[in-house]
């Protein structure tokens, strides 16, 4: 697990390199290696002095320790949200473009098979939309929460398990707050459709049952 050790000089959190010891990004402040003991273990960044950038991403930010473990939430709940706050963007456009494609594909098809006055077709097209709509946003919200602190962790910088915990909270939390949202939402939407319907079949003398 990284260690949460500050600098002396800054109060900034420190790295540390095999070749270069103990070191901050923010003010430069380094500790040379100690011979006689073993090596703390910060997490590496594969630093070179005087090229660092806090801003840069990408394999460079190589974990010393495993990923905290537990289920991602955030990435639950909110997972188009959450990949992109992650640097995820291969899974943030695969979430948008799948549904789409889907949903294009699966009406057209639909629509095909009602003009060919085929059941089959129909019933096909509304199985492509089943399965690029609502079950690929299962199956996916479900992997990216079971894998989700693991493709964080490796996805972007982070100065501590701390730190990185403290965000996941609090995408936890906005994904919390949208989800309620959605469902107070979509259940005055429907209340508003039944009395729609409700109206309408009386206008028409049609009593629903």
């Amino acid at each position: 697990m990284a260690t949460s050790k500050q600098c002396p000089k800054c109060g900034a959190s420190l790295f540390w390199a095999e070749d270069i010891g103990s070191y901050c990004t923010s003010c430069g402040w380094k500790e040379p290696p100690k011979q006689s003991s073993a090596a703390p273990q910060y997490r590496s960044t594969g630093y070179v002095p005087g090229t660092f950038s806090h801003g840069d991403t990408g394999s460079a930010y190589t974990s010393a320790s495993e990923a905290p473990s537990g289920f991602n939430w955030g990435a639950f709940l909110i997972p188009f949200w959450w990949c992109a706050g992650m640097r995820l963007w291969g899974w943030a456009v695969a979430l948008v473009l799948v549904p789409l494609i889907g949903t294009i594909a699966g009406i057209v098809v639909a629509i095909m098979g009602a003009v060919a006055l085929s059941r089959g077709g129909v019933m096909f097209g509304l199985a492509i939309l089943a399965v690029t709509g609502p079950l690929f946003a299962i199956v996916t919200g479900i992997y990216l929460g079971s894998q989700g602190n693991e493709l964080a962790w490796h996805s972007r910088p982070f100065d501590s398990v701390d730190q990185f915990m403290a965000v996941q909270r609090a995408w936890t939390a906005v994904g919390i707050v949208v989800f309620l949202a959605a469902v107070v939402l979509n259940f005055v939407e429907f209340k508003m459709l039944q009395a729609k319907v409700e109206e309408a079949s009386q206008e028409l003398q049609m009593p629903l049952r």
